[in-house]
Protein backbone atom coordinates (compact mmCIF):
# COMPACT_ATOMS: atom_id res chain seq x y z
CA UNK A 1 0.00 0.00 0.00
CA UNK A 2 1.72 3.37 -1.02
CA UNK A 3 1.07 6.14 1.24
CA UNK A 4 -1.16 8.74 0.29
CA UNK A 5 0.12 12.45 -1.11
CA UNK A 6 0.05 14.60 1.84
CA UNK A 7 -1.53 17.99 1.87
CA UNK A 8 0.55 21.06 0.74
CA UNK A 9 -1.88 23.41 -0.14
CA UNK A 10 -1.99 26.39 1.94
CA UNK A 11 -4.67 25.53 4.72
CA UNK A 12 -8.34 26.35 3.82
CA UNK A 13 -10.38 28.36 6.25
CA UNK A 14 -12.69 25.71 7.58
CA UNK A 15 -9.63 22.79 7.49
CA UNK A 16 -11.06 19.38 7.05
CA UNK A 17 -11.58 18.39 10.56
CA UNK A 18 -12.66 14.81 10.44
CA UNK A 19 -10.20 12.88 12.15
CA UNK A 20 -11.82 11.82 15.79
CA UNK A 21 -8.32 11.64 16.89
CA UNK A 22 -7.83 14.97 15.47
CA UNK A 23 -11.02 16.33 17.46
CA UNK A 24 -9.91 14.61 20.91
CA UNK A 25 -6.53 15.52 21.22
CA UNK A 26 -7.85 19.54 20.43
CA UNK A 27 -10.35 19.55 22.14
CA UNK A 28 -8.51 17.98 25.19
CA UNK A 29 -5.63 20.62 24.82
CA UNK A 30 -8.05 23.09 24.53
CA UNK A 31 -9.58 22.06 28.09
CA UNK A 32 -6.49 21.76 29.55
CA UNK A 33 -5.45 25.24 28.69
CA UNK A 34 -8.75 26.17 30.42
CA UNK A 35 -7.14 25.12 33.76
CA UNK A 36 -3.93 26.75 33.24
CA UNK A 37 -2.21 23.49 32.35
CA UNK A 38 -0.05 24.93 30.00
CA UNK A 39 2.27 22.03 29.38
CA UNK A 40 0.31 19.24 29.40
CA UNK A 41 -2.19 21.29 27.04
CA UNK A 42 1.29 21.84 25.00
CA UNK A 43 1.75 17.96 24.54
CA UNK A 44 -2.24 17.78 23.50
CA UNK A 45 -2.14 20.24 20.52
CA UNK A 46 1.22 18.99 19.25
CA UNK A 47 -0.49 15.40 19.25
CA UNK A 48 -3.38 17.19 17.31
CA UNK A 49 -1.23 19.17 14.68
CA UNK A 50 0.85 16.17 13.97
CA UNK A 51 -2.69 14.27 12.38
CA UNK A 52 -3.43 17.64 10.54
CA UNK A 53 -0.57 20.00 10.74
CA UNK A 54 -2.13 23.02 8.57
CA UNK A 55 -5.59 22.85 10.51
CA UNK A 56 -5.63 26.95 12.02
CA UNK A 57 -7.51 26.33 14.81
CA UNK A 58 -5.05 23.86 16.10
CA UNK A 59 -2.00 26.72 14.84
CA UNK A 60 -4.34 29.20 17.23
CA UNK A 61 -4.24 26.85 20.21
CA UNK A 62 -0.70 26.30 19.91
CA UNK A 63 0.35 30.41 19.53
CA UNK A 64 -1.54 30.33 23.00
CA UNK A 65 0.08 28.30 24.34
CA UNK A 66 3.91 29.68 23.50
CA UNK A 67 2.17 32.63 24.58
CA UNK A 68 1.25 31.36 27.65
CA UNK A 69 4.72 30.15 28.06
CA UNK A 70 6.24 33.44 27.22
CA UNK A 71 7.51 31.78 23.88
CA UNK A 72 6.48 35.45 21.84
CA UNK A 73 8.87 34.74 19.46
CA UNK A 74 7.24 31.44 18.44
CA UNK A 75 3.78 32.53 18.98
CA UNK A 76 4.61 35.61 16.51
CA UNK A 77 5.75 33.21 13.80
CA UNK A 78 2.50 31.42 14.09
CA UNK A 79 -0.08 34.38 13.74
CA UNK A 80 2.26 36.07 11.32
CA UNK A 81 1.63 32.76 9.29
CA UNK A 82 -2.09 33.06 10.35
CA UNK A 83 -2.02 36.73 9.60
CA UNK A 84 -1.07 36.25 5.81
CA UNK A 85 -2.74 33.09 5.14
CA UNK A 86 -6.04 34.83 6.65
CA UNK A 87 -5.93 38.69 5.67
CA UNK A 88 -9.60 39.20 6.45
CA UNK A 89 -9.35 37.70 10.14
CA UNK A 90 -8.84 40.18 12.55
CA UNK A 91 -8.24 38.45 15.70
CA UNK A 92 -4.86 36.87 14.61
CA UNK A 93 -3.75 40.24 14.08
CA UNK A 94 -4.86 41.62 17.36
CA UNK A 95 -3.24 38.95 18.77
CA UNK A 96 0.00 39.32 16.67
CA UNK A 97 -0.09 43.24 17.59
CA UNK A 98 -0.03 41.92 21.16
CA UNK A 99 3.11 39.38 21.10
CA UNK A 100 4.56 42.36 19.10
CA UNK A 101 3.76 44.98 22.33
CA UNK A 102 5.49 42.23 24.75
CA UNK A 103 8.32 42.16 22.84
CA UNK A 104 9.17 45.90 22.17
CA UNK A 105 8.05 46.32 18.64
CA UNK A 106 4.96 48.79 19.68
CA UNK A 107 5.41 50.10 15.91
CA UNK A 108 4.36 46.95 14.16
CA UNK A 109 1.87 46.43 16.92
CA UNK A 110 0.68 49.52 16.19
CA UNK A 111 0.90 49.03 11.98
CA UNK A 112 -1.82 45.96 12.40
CA UNK A 113 -4.07 47.68 15.25
CA UNK A 114 -4.68 50.48 12.78
CA UNK A 115 -5.89 48.15 10.18
CA UNK A 116 -8.35 46.08 12.54
CA UNK A 117 -9.60 49.71 13.94
CA UNK A 118 -10.08 50.59 10.37
CA UNK A 119 -12.10 47.39 9.67
CA UNK A 120 -13.91 47.23 12.42
CA UNK A 121 -14.03 50.43 15.23
CA UNK A 122 -15.94 48.30 17.42
CA UNK A 123 -13.05 46.28 18.33
CA UNK A 124 -12.40 47.78 21.72
CA UNK A 125 -9.45 45.65 23.20
CA UNK A 126 -7.63 46.28 19.81
CA UNK A 127 -8.47 50.11 20.84
CA UNK A 128 -7.04 49.29 24.10
CA UNK A 129 -3.63 47.92 23.00
CA UNK A 130 -3.36 50.73 20.19
CA UNK A 131 -3.55 53.31 22.99
CA UNK A 132 -0.57 50.98 24.66
CA UNK A 133 1.23 51.21 21.17
CA UNK A 134 0.89 55.01 20.98
CA UNK A 135 1.85 55.63 24.57
CA UNK A 136 4.76 53.19 24.12
CA UNK A 137 5.93 55.66 21.39
CA UNK A 138 5.64 58.47 22.87
CA UNK A 139 2.55 59.84 21.07
CA UNK A 140 0.28 60.64 24.05
CA UNK A 141 -2.40 62.64 22.37
CA UNK A 142 -3.28 59.21 20.21
CA UNK A 143 -2.75 57.11 22.53
CA UNK A 144 -5.52 59.41 24.83
CA UNK A 145 -8.21 59.25 21.91
CA UNK A 146 -7.41 55.45 21.40
CA UNK A 147 -7.70 54.99 24.88
CA UNK A 148 -11.85 56.90 24.73
CA UNK A 149 -12.32 54.93 22.27
CA UNK A 150 -11.83 51.21 24.28
CA UNK A 151 -13.94 52.78 27.12
CA UNK A 152 -10.71 53.14 29.16
CA UNK A 153 -11.92 56.84 30.04
CA UNK A 154 -9.13 56.63 33.75
CA UNK A 155 -6.20 55.33 31.22
CA UNK A 156 -7.25 58.22 29.22
CA UNK A 157 -6.91 60.95 31.66
CA UNK A 158 -3.77 59.27 32.33
CA UNK A 159 -2.29 60.39 29.25
CA UNK A 160 -3.78 63.73 28.82
CA UNK A 161 -1.60 64.30 32.23
CA UNK A 162 1.20 63.00 30.10
CA UNK A 163 0.36 65.70 27.35
CA UNK A 164 0.40 68.56 29.59
CA UNK A 165 3.55 67.24 31.32
CA UNK A 166 5.35 66.92 28.24
CA UNK A 167 4.27 69.86 27.04
CA UNK A 168 5.19 71.55 30.26
CA UNK A 169 9.04 70.04 30.07
CA UNK A 170 9.20 71.30 26.34
CA UNK A 171 8.35 74.53 28.17
CA UNK A 172 11.07 74.48 30.50
CA UNK A 173 13.63 72.61 29.72
CA UNK A 174 16.27 73.78 32.55
CA UNK A 175 13.94 72.33 34.98
CA UNK A 176 16.08 69.73 36.81
CA UNK A 177 13.92 67.71 38.71
CA UNK A 178 11.14 65.46 36.74
CA UNK A 179 7.60 65.74 37.41
CA UNK A 180 6.49 63.07 39.93
CA UNK A 181 3.26 62.83 38.09
CA UNK A 182 5.09 61.81 34.88
CA UNK A 183 6.74 59.05 36.49
CA UNK A 184 3.70 57.50 38.57
CA UNK A 185 1.35 57.80 35.01
CA UNK A 186 4.16 56.19 33.15
CA UNK A 187 4.09 53.36 35.40
CA UNK A 188 0.69 53.12 35.69
CA UNK A 189 0.69 52.59 31.62
CA UNK A 190 3.04 50.08 32.19
CA UNK A 191 0.41 48.26 34.39
CA UNK A 192 -2.04 48.34 31.87
CA UNK A 193 -1.09 45.23 30.48
CA UNK A 194 -2.47 43.91 34.21
CA UNK A 195 -5.91 45.70 34.07
CA UNK A 196 -6.72 44.95 30.45
CA UNK A 197 -6.44 41.19 31.65
CA UNK A 198 -8.96 41.77 34.26
CA UNK A 199 -11.27 42.19 31.38
CA UNK A 200 -13.29 39.77 29.21
CA UNK A 201 -11.41 38.06 26.79
CA UNK A 202 -12.48 34.69 28.13
CA UNK A 203 -11.09 31.38 26.82
CA UNK A 204 -13.39 29.83 24.15
CA UNK A 205 -13.35 27.34 21.36
CA UNK A 206 -14.79 27.04 17.78
CA UNK A 207 -17.89 24.59 17.77
CA UNK A 208 -16.20 20.65 16.99
CA UNK A 209 -19.21 20.97 14.02
CA UNK A 210 -17.84 23.66 11.78
CA UNK A 211 -20.11 25.71 9.30
CA UNK A 212 -19.14 24.81 6.27
CA UNK A 213 -21.13 27.29 4.18
CA UNK A 214 -19.28 29.82 5.93
CA UNK A 215 -17.13 32.23 4.58
CA UNK A 216 -15.29 32.83 8.15
CA UNK A 217 -12.13 30.37 9.48
CA UNK A 218 -13.94 29.03 12.06
CA UNK A 219 -13.91 30.79 15.32
CA UNK A 220 -10.75 32.86 16.18
CA UNK A 221 -10.29 33.11 19.74
CA UNK A 222 -8.26 36.51 21.39
CA UNK A 223 -5.37 35.91 23.89
CA UNK A 224 -5.69 36.68 27.62
CA UNK A 225 -2.14 37.74 29.09
CA UNK A 226 -2.58 35.09 31.40
CA UNK A 227 -0.96 35.32 35.08
CA UNK A 228 1.43 38.01 34.97
CA UNK A 229 4.75 37.58 35.72
CA UNK A 230 5.53 37.57 40.03
CA UNK A 231 8.57 39.34 39.90
CA UNK A 232 6.95 42.53 37.22
CA UNK A 233 4.24 43.29 39.92
CA UNK A 234 2.77 46.55 39.44
CA UNK A 235 0.70 48.57 41.57
CA UNK A 236 -2.46 49.93 39.74
CA UNK A 237 -2.44 52.68 42.72
CA UNK A 238 0.58 53.87 44.53
CA UNK A 239 -0.82 54.75 47.68
CA UNK A 240 -0.04 51.78 50.34
CA UNK A 241 -2.64 50.01 52.10
CA UNK A 242 -3.05 52.09 55.30
CA UNK A 243 -5.71 52.54 57.74
CA UNK A 244 -7.92 54.97 55.88
CA UNK A 245 -9.65 51.97 53.78
CA UNK A 246 -9.25 49.20 56.05
CA UNK A 247 -12.67 48.22 57.06
CA UNK A 248 -11.70 45.50 59.82
CA UNK A 249 -11.89 48.03 62.30
CA UNK A 250 -15.04 47.48 65.08
CA UNK A 251 -18.14 49.15 64.74
CA UNK A 252 -19.92 51.04 67.20
CA UNK A 253 -21.94 48.20 69.28
CA UNK A 254 -25.64 48.54 70.81
CA UNK A 255 -25.87 49.57 74.38
CA UNK A 256 -25.78 46.66 76.57
CA UNK A 257 -28.65 48.37 78.71
CA UNK A 258 -32.17 49.76 77.43
CA UNK A 259 -32.05 53.59 78.19
CA UNK A 260 -34.20 54.87 81.16
CA UNK A 261 -37.20 56.52 80.03
CA UNK A 262 -37.00 60.29 80.19
CA UNK A 263 -39.23 60.76 83.82
CA UNK A 264 -40.75 64.23 82.65
CA UNK A 265 -41.39 65.87 78.95
CA UNK A 266 -39.33 67.41 76.77
CA UNK A 267 -38.61 70.29 74.59
CA UNK A 268 -39.01 68.79 71.51
CA UNK A 269 -36.10 70.44 70.30
CA UNK A 270 -33.79 68.90 73.01
CA UNK A 271 -35.13 65.44 72.95
CA UNK A 272 -34.49 65.27 69.20
CA UNK A 273 -30.76 66.02 70.18
CA UNK A 274 -30.24 63.80 72.63
CA UNK A 275 -31.72 60.89 71.58
CA UNK A 276 -29.20 58.75 70.05
CA UNK A 277 -31.57 57.43 66.90
CA UNK A 278 -30.53 60.54 65.56
CA UNK A 279 -27.99 60.76 63.08
CA UNK A 280 -24.82 63.52 62.77
CA UNK A 281 -24.31 65.56 59.34
CA UNK A 282 -20.85 66.35 60.34
CA UNK A 283 -19.17 63.22 58.84
CA UNK A 284 -19.16 61.80 55.19
CA UNK A 285 -21.04 58.65 56.91
CA UNK A 286 -22.02 57.49 59.98
CA UNK A 287 -23.07 53.99 61.37
CA UNK A 288 -25.72 53.81 63.85
CA UNK A 289 -26.00 51.26 66.93
CA UNK A 290 -28.10 49.26 64.29
CA UNK A 291 -26.23 48.94 61.57
CA UNK A 292 -28.25 51.49 59.58
CA UNK A 293 -25.39 54.02 57.87
CA UNK A 294 -26.31 57.81 56.82
CA UNK A 295 -24.15 58.74 54.05
CA UNK A 296 -23.59 62.14 52.61
CA UNK A 297 -23.88 62.45 49.17
CA UNK A 298 -21.33 64.77 47.44
CA UNK A 299 -21.65 64.34 43.40
CA UNK A 300 -23.61 61.34 41.56
CA UNK A 301 -23.43 58.48 43.44
CA UNK A 302 -24.24 54.85 42.62
CA UNK A 303 -26.06 52.06 45.24
CA UNK A 304 -28.61 49.15 45.17
CA UNK A 305 -32.47 50.09 45.74
CA UNK A 306 -32.97 47.21 48.12
CA UNK A 307 -30.54 48.80 50.46
CA UNK A 308 -31.56 52.31 50.63
CA UNK A 309 -34.00 53.65 53.49
CA UNK A 310 -34.60 56.79 53.14
CA UNK A 311 -33.25 60.07 50.79
CA UNK A 312 -32.36 63.45 51.74
CA UNK A 313 -32.67 65.65 48.75
CA UNK A 314 -33.57 68.81 47.12
CA UNK A 315 -36.46 67.21 44.92
CA UNK A 316 -37.51 64.12 43.84
CA UNK A 317 -34.69 61.98 43.96
CA UNK A 318 -33.64 60.16 40.75
CA UNK A 319 -33.02 56.92 40.60
CA UNK A 320 -33.80 55.08 37.97
CA UNK A 321 -30.53 54.61 35.34
CA UNK A 322 -28.68 51.33 35.69
CA UNK A 323 -25.04 51.64 35.52
CA UNK A 324 -23.64 49.37 32.67
CA UNK A 325 -20.23 46.86 33.12
CA UNK A 326 -19.46 48.96 30.14
CA UNK A 327 -15.33 49.00 31.22
CA UNK A 328 -14.34 45.64 30.96
CA UNK A 329 -18.12 43.78 30.60
CA UNK A 330 -20.62 43.75 28.78
CA UNK A 331 -22.13 47.07 28.70
CA UNK A 332 -25.94 45.13 27.95
CA UNK A 333 -25.95 44.31 31.90
CA UNK A 334 -25.85 46.62 34.79
CA UNK A 335 -23.13 46.88 36.81
CA UNK A 336 -24.39 44.61 40.66
CA UNK A 337 -26.45 41.81 38.14
CA UNK A 338 -29.72 42.01 36.86
CA UNK A 339 -31.37 41.06 40.15
CA UNK A 340 -29.68 43.90 42.04
CA UNK A 341 -28.55 46.63 39.66
CA UNK A 342 -26.52 49.72 41.16
CA UNK A 343 -28.49 52.80 40.28
CA UNK A 344 -27.40 55.96 39.63
CA UNK A 345 -28.91 58.58 42.61
CA UNK A 346 -29.22 62.60 41.65
CA UNK A 347 -30.61 65.21 43.16
CA UNK A 348 -29.81 63.97 46.59
CA UNK A 349 -27.74 65.20 49.76
CA UNK A 350 -28.23 62.19 51.54
CA UNK A 351 -28.92 58.19 52.03
CA UNK A 352 -29.77 56.15 54.98
CA UNK A 353 -28.96 52.65 54.08
CA UNK A 354 -29.96 49.78 56.21
CA UNK A 355 -28.22 46.46 55.89
CA UNK A 356 -29.27 43.03 54.49
CA UNK A 357 -30.51 40.11 56.86
CA UNK A 358 -27.13 38.84 58.07
CA UNK A 359 -25.19 41.15 56.61
CA UNK A 360 -22.97 44.52 57.50
CA UNK A 361 -22.41 47.45 55.61
CA UNK A 362 -18.88 49.24 56.49
CA UNK A 363 -18.20 52.63 54.44
CA UNK A 364 -14.60 53.04 52.78
CA UNK A 365 -13.39 56.00 51.99
CA UNK A 366 -10.13 55.24 49.11
CA UNK A 367 -7.72 57.67 48.81
CA UNK A 368 -6.00 58.15 45.57
CA UNK A 369 -5.86 53.97 46.08
CA UNK A 370 -6.67 50.54 44.24
CA UNK A 371 -9.70 48.32 45.81
CA UNK A 372 -10.60 44.98 44.29
CA UNK A 373 -14.19 43.63 45.54
CA UNK A 374 -16.41 40.70 44.50
CA UNK A 375 -19.23 42.64 42.63
CA UNK A 376 -22.23 41.22 45.40
CA UNK A 377 -20.04 42.71 47.72
CA UNK A 378 -20.42 46.44 46.48
CA UNK A 379 -23.51 47.70 48.19
CA UNK A 380 -22.86 51.71 47.23
CA UNK A 381 -19.75 54.37 45.67
CA UNK A 382 -19.40 57.28 44.77
CA UNK A 383 -19.66 57.74 40.79
CA UNK A 384 -16.19 60.14 41.29
CA UNK A 385 -14.25 56.76 41.41
CA UNK A 386 -12.76 55.21 38.23
CA UNK A 387 -14.66 51.51 38.00
CA UNK A 388 -13.32 48.50 35.64
CA UNK A 389 -15.51 45.25 35.33
CA UNK A 390 -13.81 42.07 35.73
CA UNK A 391 -13.60 38.21 36.65
CA UNK A 392 -11.63 35.56 38.22
CA UNK A 393 -12.25 31.69 37.23
CA UNK A 394 -13.31 29.80 40.45
CA UNK A 395 -11.82 26.42 39.27
CA UNK A 396 -15.75 25.19 39.49
CA UNK A 397 -16.78 26.18 35.98
CA UNK A 398 -17.63 29.43 36.90
CA UNK A 399 -16.71 32.72 37.45
CA UNK A 400 -16.13 35.50 40.34
CA UNK A 401 -17.18 39.07 39.12
CA UNK A 402 -15.32 41.63 40.70
CA UNK A 403 -15.13 45.45 40.25
CA UNK A 404 -11.90 47.61 40.27
CA UNK A 405 -12.04 50.91 41.89
CA UNK A 406 -9.26 53.57 41.79
CA UNK A 407 -9.19 57.52 42.98
CA UNK A 408 -10.74 59.21 46.06
CA UNK A 409 -13.97 58.71 47.02
CA UNK A 410 -16.90 56.90 49.54
CA UNK A 411 -17.16 53.39 49.28
CA UNK A 412 -20.10 51.31 51.08
CA UNK A 413 -19.48 47.64 51.31
CA UNK A 414 -22.29 44.96 51.30
CA UNK A 415 -20.48 42.06 53.50
CA UNK A 416 -21.21 39.11 55.25
CA UNK A 417 -20.85 39.54 59.04
CA UNK A 418 -17.93 37.18 59.60
CA UNK A 419 -15.28 38.70 57.84
CA UNK A 420 -11.76 39.43 58.39
CA UNK A 421 -8.51 41.62 56.54
CA UNK A 422 -5.12 39.06 55.93
CA UNK A 423 -1.89 40.70 55.67
CA UNK A 424 0.30 39.06 51.99
CA UNK A 425 3.78 39.30 51.92
CA UNK A 426 5.77 39.54 48.59
CA UNK A 427 7.68 36.31 49.65
CA UNK A 428 4.87 34.88 50.77
CA UNK A 429 1.45 34.67 49.10
CA UNK A 430 -1.64 32.53 50.56
CA UNK A 431 -3.95 30.58 49.23
CA UNK A 432 -7.90 30.69 49.73
CA UNK A 433 -10.92 29.24 48.68
CA UNK A 434 -12.81 31.01 46.21
CA UNK A 435 -15.92 30.80 47.95
CA UNK A 436 -14.14 33.03 50.63
CA UNK A 437 -12.71 35.78 48.96
CA UNK A 438 -14.15 39.18 49.03
CA UNK A 439 -11.34 41.50 47.85
CA UNK A 440 -7.99 42.69 48.33
CA UNK A 441 -5.97 46.18 47.65
CA UNK A 442 -2.65 47.25 47.12
CA UNK A 443 0.33 44.73 44.54
CA UNK A 444 -1.73 41.57 44.51
CA UNK A 445 -2.06 39.51 42.04
CA UNK A 446 -4.85 36.82 42.08
CA UNK A 447 -5.33 33.26 40.23
CA UNK A 448 -7.38 30.39 40.14
CA UNK A 449 -5.55 27.34 40.99
CA UNK A 450 -5.45 24.24 39.03
CA UNK A 451 -6.29 21.01 40.90
CA UNK A 452 -2.87 19.52 41.06
CA UNK A 453 -1.31 22.78 42.63
CA UNK A 454 -4.33 23.28 45.30
CA UNK A 455 -4.60 21.81 48.55
CA UNK A 456 -5.37 17.39 48.25
CA UNK A 457 -5.89 18.15 44.50
CA UNK A 458 -9.49 20.22 45.44
CA UNK A 459 -10.92 22.85 42.67
CA UNK A 460 -12.13 26.16 44.09
CA UNK A 461 -8.98 27.44 45.71
CA UNK A 462 -7.42 31.01 44.73
CA UNK A 463 -3.67 31.69 44.89
CA UNK A 464 -2.81 35.25 45.96
CA UNK A 465 0.41 36.50 45.39
CA UNK A 466 2.29 40.26 45.66
CA UNK A 467 1.84 42.32 48.92
CA UNK A 468 -0.92 43.76 50.32
CA UNK A 469 -4.23 42.88 51.95
CA UNK A 470 -6.88 40.39 51.04
CA UNK A 471 -10.82 40.64 52.76
CA UNK A 472 -12.23 37.32 53.37
CA UNK A 473 -15.33 35.82 54.72
CA UNK A 474 -16.01 32.69 56.45
CA UNK A 475 -16.53 30.11 53.40
CA UNK A 476 -18.77 28.05 55.93
CA UNK A 477 -20.83 31.70 56.71
CA UNK A 478 -21.05 32.99 53.52
CA UNK A 479 -23.62 33.38 50.93
CA UNK A 480 -21.49 33.59 47.84
CA UNK A 481 -21.05 29.41 47.29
Amino acid sequence: MTEPPRNTKSPSPHGDITGSDFLFHLYRGAELLQENLVHEAKAEIENALSLQPLEPQGQDLLAQVYFRLGLYPRAIAIYEQLASNFPDELTPRINLSLCYLKTGQPERAREHLEHVVVSEPSRQRAWAYLGLAFERLGDYEKARAAFDRAGYSSMARRMEVLVDSSSAQHEAPSSSKSDPNLHEVRRVAEAAFHELDASDGAFCLASSTPQEDSKTPGTWVEVELGRPDKKAITAIAPAPFSESSSFAQPTASAPLEPEQPVRHALPLQAWTQAYNGVFSRNHRSITHADGTLLVSVHNEFATREDLVEAFVCFDIPQARENIPREQGGDPSLPLGGSNRPLLRVQQTRHIVLHPRVDRVLQAVMLEHESFMIREECLGAFDLDLSHDYGRLASGLGDTISLVHLRGTGLVVLDLPTAFMALEVQEKQGCVLRCSSLIGWTGRIVARCLPAHESPAAMRGWTGISGQGTVFLASSHNTLFS
